[in-house]
């Protein structure tokens, strides 16, 4: 997505990817007792989020851990939403 556009340093590209999952480990505990990331609703948060993990995904090829089940659980609802799809 970047390349030609920045200098792309690969040692610290792997130093964020670290630093990605130890956020989404983060992430995943506070995601224990919540549906959704500031509560019960789906908010400004969860968007947020959501694209992040789009972003991720198309331009460093991250993806959320198998073993983060709240994580998963809350990309699963929030994937599923028609705004999502559009």
């Amino acid at each position: 997505m970047w390349k030609g556009r920045l200098t792309q340093i690969p040692e610290l590209a792997q130093i964020n990817k670290v630093n990605v999952l130890s956020r989404m480990e983060w992430l995943d505990k506070e995601l224990i007792d919540r549906e959704f990331i500031a509560g019960g609703y789906y908010t400004v948060a969860d968007i947020t989020a959501q694209c992040a993990f789009v972003m991720a995904k198309a331009a460093v090829d991250i993806h959320i851990p198998a073993e983060l089940t709240n994580l998963s659980d809350w990309w699963a609802r929030v994937s599923s939403r028609p705004t999502a799809r559009a």
